[in-house]
């Protein structure tokens, strides 16, 4: 049966991680397939033979299917160049998937997404899915589950939700006054902590685009979609990656597949659920560090200390 998801595949200079995924997304064949790629970084030695390496992956597309490829003749770097990819993707298409050349899907990701994609088009409420979950011990009555977090490592969305997208962090000061916006947070330490992310990238000391879109879920009271059973394995840790250079443990579950039919929850967001994420996955709790420390060494956690640390919120 023909997959008519449009899926969009972000690539950089991985072949190797980038090859991974696509042999997951022709498992599928795709009718409709965007490719999106930013260009080598000057002086970076063979790195423009890395992106030449990706670029010629579509070349082993062997089934019926409408490509559409952009291709920077230059570095834009993270931010601006999944952003601007998503924003090409969302010009042609109504809704689809996104995956990074890291983001290494379960075969049932795919029905996954279609399956509530189709589910929650007109749901304004509903405003992203994701195959990622990095709980592991949630009840298996229902398939999924709604929480505010939008985890982007592996996932699908609309049309209308990426027209309320905006690279830049708009309104932040008046944003966080809001009782509506504050409310999103189970606590004042949990405020404090996104205030400072949200800040840092402002202030363009990240080169990041996700954080704005989890910015832009909050500011319109979205809700995502998470999975009970994590479908993406994130391949992406290494020195050599631009972003991912800390191995957490609790953000890499293995992957698994998603039994059919889906079983659907009521479109409710767990607290705790929530509380759990923020504390396991983002907070500098102590025992997360120490987690961290156990794992990557004193080196990797101290930069990674020194970073978040380099804004404060009074």
């Amino acid at each position: 049966m023909e997959y008519d998801i449009p899926i969009l595949l972000l690539a950089f200079n991985r072949p190797d991680t980038t090859q991974l995924v696509f042999d997951q997304i022709r498992a599928v064949k795709p009718r409709y397939l965007y490719i999106s790629t930013d260009g080598a970084r000057e002086g970076i030695n063979g790195e423009a033979d890395k992106c030449e390496t990706v670029r010629n992956i579509i070349t082993q597309i062997d089934w019926d299917c409408e490509i559409r490829t952009y291709y920077r003749d230059k570095n834009y770097g993270c931010g601006t160049a999944v952003s601007s990819g998503i924003s090409w993707f969302f010009e042609h298409v109504d809704m689809g998937i996104i995956l990074e050349d890291d983001c290494l899907p379960d075969p049932t990701f795919f029905e996954y997404c279609k399956s509530l994609l189709e589910r929650y088009k007109d749901n304004e409420e509903v405003k992203l899915i994701s195959g990622t979950s990095f709980i592991t011990d949630l009840s298996k009555n229902n398939s999924y589950y709604f929480t505010k977090y939008a985890n982007i490592w592996g996932w699908a969305t609309w049309r209308r939700v990426w027209q309320q997208y905006r690279l830049e962090i708009e309104d932040l000061e008046e944003t966080f006054i809001s009782t509506d916006f504050s409310s999103v947070f189970y606590n004042e330490v949990e405020r404090r902590y996104w205030y400072k992310e949200f800040k840092k990238v402002e202030l363009k000391q990240i080169n990041t685009w996700d954080y704005q879109l989890l910015y832009s879920i909050w500011k319109s009271k979205g809700v995502c979609i998470s999975p009970n059973i994590n479908l993406i394995k994130n391949i992406g840790f290494s020195n050599n990656s631009t972003r991912t250079f800390l191995f957490d443990p609790i953000k890499m579950p293995n992957s698994a597949a998603m039994s059919f039919p889906l079983q659907h929850p009521s479109i409710e967001v767990d607290d705790n659920t929530d509380k759990y994420i923020f504390l396991n996955a983002y907070s500098h709790s102590p025992k997360r560090l120490l987690r961290l420390l156990k794992k990557n060494g004193l080196m990797k956690v101290f930069r990674y200390i020194t970073a978040s640390f380099s804004i404060f919120y009074n």
